[in-house]
């Protein structure tokens, strides 16, 4: 235990932290252009960087189908 304690000390985990809650925000951005915010996030969160690719490859949502201009629901 106190070898793998003393490996665990020489990780740089804050830079770990930073680095990977930046993958996840950059992903998250991707996605967001894409219409899917957090299908962005999830893809930068598991592969990182690689993900991106993957987050901007998602198809776009179609936009919003119109509302009609008399809703019968509304009676």
């Amino acid at each position: 235990m106190h070898i793998f304690a003393n490996l665990m000390a020489m990780v740089p985990w804050f830079w770990l932290t930073v680095s990977s809650l930046a993958f996840v925000a950059v992903g998250g951005w991707i996605g967001h252009r894409r219409g899917q915010a957090w299908l962005g996030a999830v893809w930068g969160a598991t592969l990182g960087p690689i993900g991106w690719w993957f987050a901007w490859r998602i198809k776009p949502l179609p936009p919003p189908l119109p509302r009609p201009a008399y809703d019968r629901r509304k009676e």
